[in-house]
């Protein structure tokens, strides 16, 4: 597979649902507080998602390097952090030392940013091994004058507790499978086809497509109905 940068093409049989995924490389660490300093790269200028979403369309909407969209929320990136640990663990995470500048532009679908941001920790297991996974919206509502600040650093605290939980490997829905790692942008279709797409499909989505792998990048489906 070729990609270039002025013409990014992928042409497959697309069944229903597919996840486009990125491997990430990690460290193995010990199951304990743990720190990492955040720096995010914003771009000066906000970029359009041109999908409609809830009725409206080229909606302008905030990226930094290495962001994650979701499917739920396509106009918000999110930072997601993921490291292994030795054992099983309960894990909390929270943001200190933040450092936040003014979005400088009207921001689409705001209302559930809050004055604080709360990161999501949860425990995933990858390849039967633990990994602790932390993802948040690095945007915040000023609590002073509403406004919407975009976050430039801050110190990512996580503490970690030893459990003996662990999932059911053999289940079905086990978490153990390639979509627990890496970046993973959902696609849907309504029709079983060929199917391309191209540079600036995956550019809207969020993908740094200048910069990909190709020979990390996979497409997955889950078979359909």
């Amino acid at each position: 597979m070729i990609f270039s940068r002025k013409d990014i093409s992928i042409r497959f049989f697309l069944l229903p649902t597919l996840f486009i995924y990125f491997l990430l490389g990690t460290k193995l660490i010990n199951a304990q507080n743990y720190s990492h300093s955040i720096q995010l790269n914003w771009e000066n200028a906000p970029r359009t998602y041109s999908q409609p979403v809830e009725g409206r369309n080229n909606i302008n909407y905030p990226f930094f390097e290495g962001a994650a969209i979701a499917e739920q929320q396509p106009t918000l990136p999110y930072f997601i952090h993921k490291f292994p640990l030795n054992q099983p663990a309960d894990i909390e995470a929270v943001l200190q030392n933040e450092i936040y500048a003014p979005l400088g532009f009207e921001l689409a679908f705001a209302d559930a940013l809050t004055a604080d941001i709360q990161p999501i920790a949860s425990l995933n297991f990858f390849k039967k091994r633990p990994q602790a996974h932390i993802k948040f919206v690095p945007l915040r509502r000023n609590p002073l004058n509403n406004q919407i600040e975009k976050l430039i650093s801050a110190t990512l605290v996580v503490r970690t507790r030893p459990t003996n939980s662990r999932p059911n490997l053999n289940a079905r829905n086990a978490t153990v499978s390639k979509l627990a790692e890496g970046e993973i942008y959902k696609i849907a279709v309504q029709n079983t086809g060929i199917y391309k797409l191209d540079y600036n499909f995956l550019k809207n989505m969020g993908v740094d497509v200048d910069n990909i792998n190709p020979q990390r990048l996979q497409i997955l489906g889950n078979g359909g109905s």
